[in-house]
């Protein structure tokens, strides 16, 4: 049914929503999606108030590491509510969940049968993450209920994904389409399984907030449009063609905390230097920058990591990757730019599949700064170093003009000729040497670690979040 009573003036998509109900759109404006909109939905705003109420769990890696851990069930997560007066520090005993960090410009697959528990992203701010869950039609979520049985549980499926544009409509339908063909037939010997039978796809959505270039809502806009044409596409997919194409997909959104819907607006007192005048200017600034998902139920829930070492394996060189499509020309003649099909291309690196445990980096190309522009980089005091290397310069997080010079060192001293093509330099737990699996095809070398082998530990620190609903009074000093 759709949302609104009166539909004779709007779209009845097929995108369904919370309550099951079909999107229906103002025939004004078509089948453009604006976050606005989104906003006057009722069941969008109680999906986005549940999890907004629900407390940030930061995840730091804990000094008892244990790479060797059992698999940790992740409906033990703790959530603290939002109503309590203060924050609680939680460790998690022995097993201890397998975190995959996802960085901007990354996409990460995984089945609830994987050594992989939670898929992660953070740091968003004109950034949007996320999270895909799909299970077959006739079964019920399992993140309500602590029985759940073991061949569907085992045919389910999680994706999550850190996009920084709109340059990724074929990454998206590559994402949606995995979870058409999963599983396949003759990879399954559930005699439940049906091949005709169609999948819910549950679709979570995080980052952007209101800024002043707008383009978060750019985002927000190309990415709900293009689910709401995949769905009006599943639903036109004919019988005689599933089979070549996959099995239908029903597409649900659930919580949507983007754009003007995940912004926090503040107050804040400006003293000019002089001290002889203030005046107050309204700041906004996104409420919720990072998102978690269980890859056994498909629960969601709001997410910090603030260590490196869980954003690894190896973050800088993720980092660099991200850096060297910016920064270098493409060379056309490289053979890592043709191994890699050049990273200038905008796709979505695969870190993680369900086909295997290990957490992957392909090959890239990436070179030194000039000795003058890094020097002139790595001398930049912060709030300038923020302007040229941010989109969202006002709303950065502490650490993030660290991170930038780290990566810039990293590309500084590191060649990647010798990173791809063949220096086989392992140390265990150490993210200065690597360990590089060689490929076949291209023979270059793929940075490869098992899930297991990473910082298993983890501790969840759950934080308050009632700055979210009330206005603060900073004062600034320009």
């Amino acid at each position: 049914m759709p949302n609104d009573d009166d539909s004779s003036n709007k779209h009845v998509t097929q995108l369904l929503l919370p309550d099951e109900s079909h999107l229906c759109l103002p025939s004004t404006i078509g089948f453009a999606v604006s976050s606005n909109y989104l906003a006057t939905i009722p069941s969008i705003q109680a999906a986005n108030a549940t999890l907004l109420k629900r407390a940030v769990v930061s995840y730091s890696a804990s000094s008892n590491s244990n790479s060797n851990s059992p698999s940790h069930s992740p409906s033990q997560l703790p959530v603290q509510s939002h109503s309590q007066s203060h924050s609680q520090s939680h460790t998690f005993s022995k097993p201890s969940p397998a975190l995959v960090y996802v960085h901007q410009g990354e996409v990460a697959h995984a089945l609830s049968t994987q050594d992989c528990d939670l898929l992660v992203s953070d740091k968003a701010t004109t950034c949007h993450i996320m999270a895909l869950h799909s299970f077959d039609t006739n079964t019920k979520s399992t993140s309500t209920s602590t029985s759940t049985n073991s061949s569907s549980t085992n045919r389910r499926m999680t994706s999550l994904t850190h996009l920084d544009s709109t340059d990724y409509e074929k990454c998206v339908r590559q994402m949606i389409q995995k979870h058409q063909w999963h599983p396949s037939p003759d990879s399954t010997t559930d005699p439940n399984f049906s091949a005709a039978a169609s999948r819910t796809l549950q679709v979570n959505i995080v980052g952007g907030f209101d800024d002043a270039q707008h383009s978060s809502e750019r985002i927000s806009q190309w990415l709900l449009a293009l689910l709401v044409d995949i769905a009006q596409e599943q639903d036109r997919q004919k019988e005689c063609t599933r089979s070549r194409a996959g099995r239908k997909v029903h597409l649900q959104l659930q919580a949507c905390v983007i754009s003007a819907m995940n912004t926090n607006t503040w107050t804040c007192t400006c003293t000019s230097s002089s001290k002889s005048s203030k005046r107050s200017k309204m700041r906004k600034e996104p409420m919720a920058r990072g998102l978690a998902i269980c890859t056994r139920t498909g629960k969601v829930h709001l997410a910090h990591v603030d260590s490196m070492k869980l954003m690894g394996p190896h973050a800088l060189l993720k980092n660099a990757r991200l850096w060297a499509s910016l920064f270098h020309q493409e060379q056309k003649q490289d053979p890592i730019q043709t191994a890699a099909q050049t990273n200038r291309s905008r796709i979505l690196h695969c870190i993680h599949s369900t086909d295997s445990n290990n957490i992957t980096i392909t090959p890239f190309y990436f070179q030194p700064l000039q000795p003058k522009d890094f020097h002139r980089i790595m001398s930049l005091p912060d709030h300038l170093l923020l302007k040229e290397t941010s989109s969202s310069p006002e709303v950065e997080d502490e650490h993030f003009c660290q991170r930038v010079r780290d990566t810039f060192v990293f590309m500084q001293q590191h060649d990647c000729h010798e990173l791809f093509f063949g220096k086989d330099c392992s140390s265990d737990n150490d993210d200065n040497h690597f360990k590089f699996h060689s490929t076949t095809t291209n023979q270059t070398y793929a940075l490869q670690v098992p899930v297991r082998d990473g910082p298993a530990t983890v501790e969840a620190v759950v934080r308050q979040q009632q700055h979210f609903t009330t206005k603060r009074r900073r004062t600034m000093r320009h």
